[in-house]
């Protein structure tokens, strides 16, 4: 008797087996079926390839630029006295030698100041809607943003809403950051 449950046992399992590359071989074959059945306004009529999507370099360039603003302004408006200010240092190679001079004034009052309290202060900045507002000619842009900012200082929070502009200018093939301004 234990035998013939082996057996059957075995038997079950290579039917299972078999069953299952069964179906997996006829959901291949319906894939490549849909594959060569491609509607004829995807296909090339020459050759029967699918023609290359041409990418808009400027459009291309505009979100790069609109990823790495948004980018920026959350990285420079958060920051507290307890990190050492490292989110501005982590951003100096995004910015212009103007702007990493002031950021690098700006850090050296705040530590100086901040020396004199240990209790935290921190903001957190979050950006709500950006937008493009100029490019000119490829070499700099301007873009406004609204963000929200949490201030935490002596265990309060207060929420700000702040407006942002913030504007590139092209150095060589890269986009620096000129002027960020919170109002």
């Amino acid at each position: 008797m234990r035998k013939i449950l082996i057996i059957l046992a075995i038997i079950l399992l290579i039917v299972g087996i078999v069953l299952y590359l069964a179906s997996f071989r006829s959901k291949n074959k319906s894939a490549a079926t849909q594959l060569t059945n491609t509607p004829a306004a995807f296909t090339n009529s020459a050759n029967n390839t699918t023609p290359a999507v041409k990418i808009d370099p400027f459009l291309q360039e505009k979100d790069n630029l609109t990823t790495l603003a948004k980018m920026f302004i959350e990285r420079y408006g958060t920051w507290s006295n307890q990190s050492d200010f490292s989110n501005f240092t982590d951003l100096y190679s995004y910015m212009t030698d103007g702007l990493k001079t002031e950021t690098q004034n700006f850090v050296l009052a705040q530590q100086t100041a901040l020396k004199t309290t240990s209790t935290y202060y921190g903001l957190t900045t979050r950006v709500l809607s950006l937008s493009l507002a100029n490019i000119v000619t490829d070499t700099s842009a301007e873009f406004t943003a609204n963000v929200q900012q949490q201030e935490t200082k002596i265990n309060q929070t207060a929420a700000l809403s702040k407006k942002v502009t913030l504007d590139f200018l092209k150095q060589g093939a890269d986009w620096r950051v000129n002027q960020i301004s919170f109002k």
